[in-house]
């Protein structure tokens, strides 16, 4: 899932939408400047120590919300008993109601082909 936030002026984002942008990389460093050039001192100060904390999108653990990069192709469903991913699989439709229910029958192989294939990563 990401955020879609529209912007004509950098400067009127709040501290919040600048910082979502920054770690994703998505504002120029002329960007950046325009908009600490009328951030408050709490906002620049904010700023300043999460810069100093060197954090990217890849050190934060993927939870599924606005603010976390989905996993890569790092899932080890090939590791999970087949318990396990008829587990997932069983929470995943409970959670998703009756829209496109995941079979959880099959052998591993297919199990995990349809979690991957839910998570976007594969085909079914």
């Amino acid at each position: 899932m990401s955020k879609d936030i529209a912007f004509s002026d950098v400067k009127s984002l709040n501290f919040e939408d600048f910082e979502y942008l920054r770690l994703r990389g998505r504002l120029t460093a002329k960007q950046e400047e325009e908009y600490l050039s009328k951030a408050s001192k709490s906002d620049k100060a904010k700023v300043e120590a999460l810069a100093s904390l060197e954090i990217s999108m890849e050190d934060i653990p993927n939870t599924g919300d606005v603010n976390t990069l989905p996993d890569e192709a790092d899932d080890d469903y090939e590791d999970w008993s087949k318990a396990e991913l008829v587990e997932e699989i069983n929470a995943r439709n409970e959670m998703n109601g009756d829209s496109a229910p995941i079979s959880p029958t099959g052998t591993i192989d297919n199990l995990v082909k349809r979690l991957r294939s839910d998570d976007g990563e594969g085909e079914a």
